[in-house]
């Protein structure tokens, strides 16, 4: 091989050895990119992962708290419905209580007497008591100056009072105590505001 050739063939080596270097370079650069995008790709992906992970678990916390929050209040009201039922229920033990002592005094009789005074009593009519108070009425009819002979009937009183009944000429009086206890629990639970709330009392 002569000079010249020599030269060419070094040149020529020189030459693909740069294009290697070159393509190497290149092949380096590409890989490393693709690494890059595969690497951001993953990454995304995972943070993507993450926030869909995070809003699940924020979403179950927001309807646990909203459920453990609607719970208790439930439960409170719940409570606070059981003991305003039981005080209502202690209140009215109590009233049914007075009014057992009440037909046992003298004011019990000076309630049937002004009752009795509202009636117009005729031989037509009759009353209705419990056996209890038969004597007791008949003493307060003459009080009335009703001197007739007028029928009176025993019936079941839980507390005291009197029913009268005319039909004759169309008339029927109550003043039976367990009627008048029952309207007055009815006007308390429709008008009386009582409320329950904690700490106070209305």
């Amino acid at each position: 091989m002569n000079k010249d050739d020599e030269k060419i063939v070094n040149a020529i080596e020189e030459d693909i050895e740069q294009m290697s270097g070159l393509v190497l370079d290149s092949i380096k650069a590409e890989v490393s990119s693709m690494k890059d995008d595969q690497l951001k790709y993953f990454e995304q992906g995972l943070q993507k992962e993450t926030d869909t992970y995070l809003e699940k678990e924020l979403s179950e916390l927001r309807l646990y708290a909203t459920t453990k929050a609607s719970q208790d209040k439930l439960k409170a009201k719940h409570e606070l419905l059981q003991l305003r039922q039981q005080m209502v229920n202690e209140l009215f033990v109590k009233a049914e209580k007075k009014i057992q002592d009440f037909v046992k005094t003298d004011s019990y009789e000076a309630y049937l007497l002004e009752h009795l005074k509202d009636i117009h009593v005729s031989q037509s009519g009759y009353f209705v008591v419990k056996k209890e108070d038969v004597t007791l009425l008949k003493s307060l009819l003459q009080k009335c100056g009703v001197e007739e002979d007028i029928n009176i009937e025993t019936s079941y009183f839980a507390y005291g009072g009197f029913r009268y009944v005319d039909q004759e000429n169309h008339i029927e009086y109550s003043c039976d105590l367990t009627e008048k206890l029952n309207e007055a629990k009815e006007w308390f639970h429709n008008y009386s505001g009582f409320v329950v709330s904690k700490g106070e009392q209305k």
